[in-house]
């Protein structure tokens, strides 16, 4: 048996409340996030000391260590994703929903950091849409449970020195970190081996604390000085880290190495003693488990149906309610169901075992059917989709490059009523664009599409910007093919680009255009889109550009989202929403957007075009989320299906001009 220590509990609190308040408040506590690390290096050390302690006991059970780890994490677990499921049925549109499933069912299998992985991506879903992207770490210690007692089983029978093991495992866990972080930053983040040597920190501690006196008695020696470093260092990792840096790296190392200082240093140490264990960061260290599981999804699912951001008063209500589901899921589910509950441990484990397979079969179900379309309020929010439509019935796989190529580029289509003469490509913009210009193609003027995007890994985006500047790489190699392809396309006669104003730029939000003539991101713009430009005048085609479509603040918020509950919906229809722009405004906030535009215009003054979408999205001087009684967006500031319809069909009128 382990002996309790209560400073443990204290620096559970440390790092559950840090990551907490930089979700909740991230401009107050920017290196919050640092309290993952700090978790991994505290799961490493309990669980190193475990495996460690009975294994040289000759006592150790895989079926008794994981019925351990069932008995603690299942409980919470289940609840959670359960509780997520049911708000998002009562509140989500169809793929919302599904991609909750897909993320409950994740969760369940505790591969939640693999999906994640293959999500990860320009183009996908904020993480302020996800309500359980924070089950990655559990994801990442799960598997880190799996292979563990193997590797430090099979050290053992075959005499290898543990200490050995432990310190190559981690170097090599540490040096793919520090690759990764420089050529595969989703890797480095979301990959069991780039952050298992922070887990692998912690059984190192385990092992010197079990089998190395000489160390402990220098540790308890000088305990007062190393936990108040350990202290210092995760101190100014907390305040001083942020996003912006790579993480996790080198930088990684300051939280991590704080961490085993404070646990090395031991309970009596003054620190450790006075402080980490005082009663109520114990009290939080203990609910910290749920306190995690439950706070992201609360928030979460709040900025989804409010639509807009929280208020600092909203915010602390949500904080307090997130404390409350934690203490009363530790009081009311996790205590009686670990201590109190009946029933031989093993029994209890294949009960929970059945209840989270349970779960996990209802998330992949609802996934594969891609939501539930029984739902009474779904056909209410159904005009809000997006314009994107991989149905349309007079479609047909292919568009004009070879099968090989194909693979590399997300969506690839043709009109089958005729030889298309118009291409339509770009990243997301292109693809809500595209059910509105096949539905409205005037006869013997039809249309391939080769654009979008894709959750695989790496990403397939089509956003035909050319420059070798890092942060365009991930679009190359779709865009290339798909600028070749057309180029050798003697059909095509004009090419429509439609892409995010953002996206040109490398920027998350077009208001921040302001300054670009005078930055390396304009240059790289304008350079990277000539080459593309350049090569399809040069084969005999025209090239149109679709202005993007005015952009308003928080267009969701604006669309009435319905849901099961009276009282929510009864709140978003009072709420005061931003839900209009004016075309003057609009026209300023990009400006430079059009003035690159026009740059590339005047390079080719009879082969390139610009489409103005503001003569369709807006009305009399003012552009609002709906027009003519319909939605004229999807999420964030993509077009809806109606407006997709209508600028559609006022594109193929426009193309018949200049064709």
């Amino acid at each position: 048996m382990i002996k309790y220590r209560a400073d443990i509990d204290g620096l559970r609190s440390i790092a559950v409340l840090s990551v907490v308040l930089f979700h909740f408040f991230p401009l107050f506590l920017q290196g919050g996030f640092v309290g993952v690390d700090i978790f991994f290096v505290i799961s490493g050390f309990l669980i190193g000391k475990i495996i460690i302690s009975e294994i040289k006991e000759n006592s150790f059970s895989f079926i008794n260590f994981y019925k351990r780890r069932a008995l603690r994490i299942f409980p919470a677990l289940i609840l959670v994703l359960g509780f997520s499921f049911f708000i998002g049925y009562s509140t989500l549109y169809e793929p919302e929903l599904a991609s909750l499933s897909k993320h409950i069912a994740a969760g369940s299998g505790f591969v939640s950091n693999l999906v994640l992985w293959s999500e990860s991506g320009y183009f996908d879903a904020s993480s302020n849409a996800k309500p359980l992207l924070h089950l990655w770490s559990l994801g990442v210690e799960e598997q880190f449970y799996i292979f563990t007692p193997i590797i430090l089983i099979f050290a053992i029978k075959r005499g290898i020195p543990l200490l050995k093991v432990l310190v190559t495992l981690m170097l090599a866990s540490f040096i793919y970190c520090l690759w990764s972080m420089h050529f595969d930053r989703t890797a480095n983040y979301y990959s069991p081996f780039s952050r298992m040597w922070e887990l692998m920190a912690g059984v190192m501690l385990a092992f010197i604390n079990i089998s190395m006196p000489h160390a402990n008695a220098i540790f308890k020696r000088f305990g007062n000085y190393i936990s108040l470093a350990g202290m210092l260092l995760l101190s100014l990792s907390v305040l001083f880290i942020n996003e912006s840096m790579k993480f996790p790296g080198y930088i990684a190392v300051f939280p991590v190495l704080g961490s085993m200082m404070i646990i090395a240093a031991g309970q009596n140490s003054h620190i450790n003693s006075k402080i980490l264990s005082a009663k109520p960061l114990v009290f939080i260290g203990l609910i910290s488990y749920p306190l995690y599981l439950w706070h992201w999804p609360v928030v979460t699912f709040a900025r989804i149906i409010h639509g807009d951001k929280l208020s600092t008063g909203i915010l602390f209500v949500l904080l307090a309610v997130s404390f409350a589901l934690a203490f009363l899921t530790y009081v009311l589910v996790e205590k009686p169901i670990r201590f109190m509950l009946p029933l031989k441990s093993e029994h209890k484990a294949i009960i929970l075992s059945i209840g989270l397979l349970s779960v996990f079969s209802l998330g992949i179900t609802v996934f594969l059917n891609n939501g539930i379309h029984s739902r009474q309020f779904t056909s209410i929010n159904a005009e809000r989709s997006t314009g994107y439509d991989p149905d349309i019935p007079f479609t047909a796989d292919g568009c004009g490059i070879s099968k090989e190529d194909e693979k590399i580029v997300p969506f690839c289509q043709h009109d089958r009523r005729g030889r298309p003469s118009y291409a339509l490509i770009g990243d997301s913009k292109s693809m809500a664009l595209y059910g509105g210009v096949m539905r409205t193609a005037i006869p013997d003027n039809y249309w391939m599409y080769l654009g979008g995007n894709s959750s695989s890994t790496p990403p397939r985006i089509v956003m035909p910007v050319f420059t070798n500047d890092s942060r365009y790489s991930y679009y190359q190699d779709a865009s290339r093919v798909v600028i070749d392809g057309l180029a050798d396309n003697d059909d095509v006669k004009v090419v429509v680009y439609a892409i995010a104003s953002r996206a040109i730029f490398q920027l998350k939000s077009d208001d921040s255009i302001a300054d670009l003539p005078e930055t390396k991101n304009y240059r790289l713009a304008i350079e990277g889109l000539l080459k593309g430009v350049d090569k399809l005048v040069l084969s005999g085609k025209k090239v149109v550009f679709v202005i993007d479509n005015p952009t308003l603040a928080h267009p969701e918020s604006c669309m009435g989202r319905n849901t099961t509950f009276k009282f929510i919906n009864e709140y978003l229809s009072s709420a005061n929403k931003n839900c209009s722009i004016s075309v003057n405004e609009q026209l300023r906030l990009s400006d430079n957007y059009r003035k690159l535009l026009e740059d590339i215009k005047n390079r080719y003054p009879s082969k390139v075009y610009t489409f103005e979408t503001i003569d369709f999205m807006c009305d009399k001087g003012i552009c609002s989320h709906r027009k003519n009684g319909h939605f004229m967006y999807s999420e964030t500031d993509h077009i809806s299906g109606y407006a997709s319809g209508m600028i559609g069909n006022a594109l193929n009128k426009f193309l018949l001009t200049i064709k």
